[in-house]
């Protein structure tokens, strides 16, 4: 629409009803806009119509995205597997799709570092790609060899067991066209940056950030509040996965991340006898200029008197950036129990 057919829609006299019933574009609202245009800063998105990157979650270009999961590998064709491989067709080579990790994989790449770049990298949830991950920023190198490294973690562990593969957070933007996969299937794609790009297991992760807290002393607390860390991040992770699109999803996802605070949290409200009820996330009252703030609440309940107040923690996050941070401390109050 031009500047012109604005200027023309808001101006005509013509009867609300009649515009609504002919034509629904012209019913929006004009007298405020004063160009077409999409603001530099906005997603870009035509889908949701939405301004501001960090806000769009309907998974067209220009979205932000801080999802958890694992990885995968995949090649969008029989021809880029069979050049990747480097052998001539065999029947165990033919039925390799590798929508999971593979031993010959990882030892070419070994071998030969530069072979990661003709991968497509995924992250998966529930052993599904949901993202094809492609290296960005000032240093694409060294995300491909964090995607190697993790890739060489994650089946070291699987061997093990299949409930202690490490997990890998995933901060960048959808970005370009959709990747195909081997299968036919084509999933977005995510521009990732080496600056928050990690993975960890969950028990080393909270051993070791309840140790360096330094928030209790003898050894049966400390195990106590890393039992409770622990079930809180895996109903993160099995109860409240999520692709992490949407500006509450990234600051959930980011609570799981976001250790040492929530240890605090944990063990502030286990000292009163208080264990968690459910976590919630809410748009914060307050935010700072070029910011998009929420804050996300754990509310505690007593289990010896479900009737008395819950106690409520919060703290916000901002995640108008591809990778989250929290701002400020954490609060708590009291409210009545629901």
């Amino acid at each position: 629409m031009s500047d012109n057919q604005i200027v023309d829609a808001s101006t005509r006299e013509v009867e609300p009803s009649a515009v609504a019933a002919t034509d629904p574009i012209a019913s929006i609202e004009t007298s405020n806009r004063s160009s077409s245009i999409t603001p530099s800063s906005g997603c870009g998105c035509s889908e949701c119509g939405c301004s501001i990157a960090s806000k769009c979650s309907c998974g067209s270009s220009g979205g932000l995205v801080y999802a958890l999961g694992t990885i995968g590998i995949d090649f969008g064709s029989p021809a880029a597997r069979d050049s990747f491989l480097g052998k001539k067709i065999t029947t165990e080579i033919e039925s390799l799709t590798v929508s999971s990790l593979d031993a010959s994989v990882l030892d070419r790449l070994e071998k030969h570092p530069y072979l990661a770049e003709s991968i497509i990298w995924t992250l998966n949830i529930n052993s599904q790609p949901v993202y094809a991950i492609q290296p960005g920023g000032a240093y694409p190198q060294e995300v491909y060899m964090r995607l190697a490294e993790y890739a060489k973690d994650q089946m070291e562990a699987e061997a093990e067991s299949a409930d202690s593969a490490p997990i890998v957070t995933l901060p960048g933007k959808i970005n370009g066209p959709a990747t195909r996969l081997i299968s036919g299937r084509q999933i977005p794609t995510v521009e990732t940056f080496a600056h928050g790009f990690q993975n960890f297991t969950i028990d080393k992760l909270v051993d070791y950030v309840v140790k360096e807290a330094g928030l209790v002393d003898n050894e049966s607390d400390i195990a106590e509040i890393s039992n409770i860390i622990k079930q809180y991040l895996n109903k993160i992770y099995n109860k409240y996965v999520n692709l992490g699109r949407s500006p509450k999803d990234r600051a959930l996802n980011f609570s799981a991340i976001n250790l040492f605070s929530v240890a605090k949290i944990f063990a502030a409200a286990t000292s009163s006898d208080f264990d968690l009820d459910e976590p919630s996330v809410r748009s914060s009252p307050f935010s700072r200029d070029a910011s998009d703030c929420y804050d996300v609440e754990l509310s505690f309940f007593n289990p010896q008197n479900t009737n008395s107040a819950n106690r409520v923690y919060s703290f916000t996050v901002d995640v108008s950036a591809p990778l989250p941070v929290q701002v400020g401390r954490y609060r708590y109050w009291n409210e009545r129990s629901r």
